[in-house]
């Protein structure tokens, strides 16, 4: 499904895809896996390094982490 406004177009993810674009984004940052960085980030393991480009960057991509 998509939604198409003018130039733009959004398109709606299923959950699975959401998983699959955060566990990429995730193994080509960090070398995690979605899991793995979950896991990681509920024990605290990225406290203070939200100044750190990839943390920062996969921080505001954890919604497509835990979609449903």
């Amino acid at each position: 499904m998509s939604l198409s406004t003018d130039n733009n177009t959004v398109e709606w993810l299923s959950a699975e895809q959401a998983h699959d674009l955060f566990d990429q984004r995730a193994q080509d940052i960090l070398g995690l896996s979605r899991e793995e960085f979950i896991f990681s980030y509920l024990q605290g393991d990225f406290e203070g390094c939200e100044e750190d480009p990839g943390v920062r960057d996969l921080l505001a991509l954890l919604p497509f982490a835990t979609a449903t």
